[in-house]
């Protein structure tokens, strides 16, 4: 199966007026995300999702998305479990070592409580049952905006290197 890398400059939902373009400073605010999903409808569904407030990269393979992970700095990755049962879940490990600020987040096609547990342990953010829902996807954006996460005790934590009030 070949490998498909797609990027979304602009929102999807918001059409811009003839002649007119999103501000320099508007792009340089939108998030960048990664989604490594082998579900093509999915993927396509996350990426429709995300590309209101991110550009968004796709990745159908482990390997995809670790070569991608060193090149860019994204701001969020989802991964599919499926990925990570092909060998991808030390996947988790490698972002957190090379992107450490990058929210993990993995879906599954059935939640169990045994791999979210794992995955939050190694760095996840938290873990969704597929389909992930609009509304899931808004939070993770306002948890990824506000530089704050979810721990497994469901106290926020701030993300590393950023303290309250914007100074680093």
């Amino acid at each position: 199966m070949p490998i498909r890398e797609v990027e979304t400059q602009k929102p999807m939902n918001k059409p811009q007026a003839p002649g007119k373009s999103a501000s320099p400073a508007a792009e340089q605010t939108r998030l960048k995300a990664l989604v490594a999903e082998t579900d093509s409808p999915m993927r396509s569904r996350l990426v429709q999702l995300l590309s209101v407030d991110c550009q968004v990269v796709c990745a159908e393979t482990v390997r995809r998305a670790a070569r991608l992970i060193q090149r860019n700095n994204f701001d969020l990755l989802i991964c599919d479990r499926e990925l990570l049962s092909s060998g991808g879940m030390p996947l988790i490990d490698f972002v957190k070592l090379q992107a450490p600020e990058t929210f993990v987040v993995l879906a599954m096609d059935k939640l169990d409580a045994r791999v979210r547990n794992r995955a939050i342990l190694q760095g996840a953010l938290e873990c969704y049952a597929k389909p992930i829902s609009d509304e899931a996807v808004r939070l993770l954006i306002m948890h990824v905006r506000s530089g704050s996460k979810m721990n497994p005790d469901g106290e926020t934590a701030m993300r590393p290197g950023r303290r309250r009030g914007g100074r680093k």
